[in-house]
């Protein structure tokens, strides 16, 4: 079983723990546990990843198909959200919509996650990013490079509410991509949250190779943060959520402290 089919799969078999749970009026005599309840936690599926347990009564359901929709509406639970391969506006078909009972579950196409409503809700949850300035700097052998406030690798944290430098500014109104400088100048490209792919050099490593690291601000108050992997920079829609995953709550404590 590869990955893609999972989810697909833990929601089917959602919807058959929903069923037990929601059993229909001509079913049979009554269960001797009749609060649904205690039937949890539950393991719902064993698979190359693992196990899967609800450990309690779902509250808030989301279906990742519209039949996946459509069976929990017959079960008479109402998702929250749809994922709609045929852009229903309430992401199910019109011979479905009465089972919604007024409800509008969020409904959004198939594809990538909307990265744009992720950022604004992160934003919006996290005030202490407005107007403070970051940037991405790559370094190794001595040097470091900046990128272009249009460049992509910044381009997620803008949404999050922080603001590029100067130098960045400068070099998106120049047209230029990228701009590599000298170890001895990173304060002059400095930001109030700096985030460095290093090559492998740990902090020890870092101030060796970087004898001026020590006199950066960013460094200095513990903004400077070494990415210890490419998952930033790569961009791809995994990559970023496991980077921004994990930067956010980092950003964020070294900005309020």
């Amino acid at each position: 079983m590869t990955r893609r089919w999972l989810p697909a799969l833990v929601s089917v078999l959602m919807v058959c723990v929903l069923a037990g749970c929601h059993g229909s009026a001509d079913a049979g005599p009554e269960p001797a546990i009749t609060d649904a309840a205690s039937a949890f936690p539950v393991t719902i599926i064993a698979h190359e990843l693992g196990e899967t347990v609800v450990e309690a009564e779902p509250v808030r359901v989301v279906a990742m198909y519209e039949l996946d929709a459509e069976i929990l509406l017959s079960l008479g639970v109402v998702p929250v959200g749809i994922k709609s391969q045929y852009g229903h506006p309430h992401g199910v078909g019109a011979w479905a919509e009465a089972e919604l009972g007024g409800a509008e579950p969020e409904a959004w196409p198939a594809g990538d996650p909307n990265y744009e409503a992720i950022a604004a809700d992160q934003a919006a949850a996290h005030p202490e990013f407005a107007g403070r300035t970051i940037t991405y700097w790559d370094m190794w052998d001595g040097q470091a490079s900046e990128y272009a406030a249009d460049h992509g690798v910044d381009s997620m944290l803008y949404r999050l509410g922080f603001e590029p430098t100067d130098g960045s500014r400068e070099l998106a109104e120049k047209g230029e991509n990228s701009q590599t400088f000298s170890g001895e100048n990173l304060s002059d490209h400095d930001a109030d949250i700096v985030l460095a792919y290093t090559f492998g050099l740990d902090k020890a490593g870092l101030e060796k190779a970087y004898p001026a690291l020590t006199g950066v601000d960013s460094y200095r108050h513990d903004r400077l943060f070494i990415l210890e992997d490419l998952a930033f920079s790569t961009r791809s829609p995994l990559a970023m959520h496991h980077a921004l995953d994990t930067l956010i709550p980092q950003m964020s404590k070294a900005l309020q402290e």
